[in-house]
């Protein structure tokens, strides 16, 4: 008698019917093309009370109370609200965490704040195959600092052996992205950060 395959249609619903995570499926409208979202960076599926959130946003808030949802909404404490709320998912302090922006932008200042901060070094190390946007977010960085005046290049590694190799103390940032959006494959970010620091590089 053969195994049931893995990944059987039949192992799967059987897996969803378990999951605990299942009920959350009802909170989204799904297009009627029946499309399947799997890219997980990009935009998902809608949830069902998008529309009305955003419409009570745009009239009951925008339109009618204009300047004043600011202090009536606390919009001006929501980034740090909607961060404490999520902080314990990566382990940091509720008062560590923002949401704010898009990540891209997030991360150009993050860069930036790193680099005021950096301890040593002009390069960025990072992997040659990095996710394309991370990298163009660095490039454009050093660029900035090139139209200042200021000195710094990328160290792109061909491998992860390459990336512990050449982490020393020419590199002012290490700038890894912990799973790789090909492969899955996942950098231990506690041992590298143990790593990028013994050089005087932040992460």
């Amino acid at each position: 008698m053969t195994p049931e395959a893995p990944y059987s249609l039949e192992n799967c619903l059987a897996l969803d019917r378990v999951d605990p995570l299942a009920g959350f499926r009802n909170k989204f409208a799904f297009a009627a093309s029946g499309n399947i979202h799997f890219d997980a960076n990009s935009m998902g599926a809608m949830t069902k009370d998008a529309p009305d959130r955003v419409h009570r946003l745009l009239t009951k808030n925008w339109r009618d109370k204009s300047r004043r949802s600011w202090s009536t909404e606390d919009w001006l404490e929501k980034p740090r609200k909607l961060g404490a709320s999520i902080s314990h998912m990566i382990g940091a302090n509720s008062q560590d965490v923002v949401v704010c922006d898009n990540t891209t932008i997030n991360l150009f200042k993050i860069i930036s704040y790193a680099w005021k901060l950096r301890g040593s070094g002009n390069a960025i190390l990072t992997e040659a195959h990095n996710f394309p946007t991370d990298m163009h977010v660095a490039q454009g960085f050093l660029k900035f600092l090139e139209d200042l005046g200021v000195a710094g290049h990328i160290i792109k590694a061909e491998t992860r052996e390459q990336v512990v190799d050449k982490l020393d103390r020419n590199v002012a940032l290490l700038y890894l992205t912990q799973t790789d959006y090909r492969s899955s494959e996942r950098w231990d970010l506690s041992e590298m950060n143990k790593r990028a620091h013994a050089v005087d590089a932040l992460t």
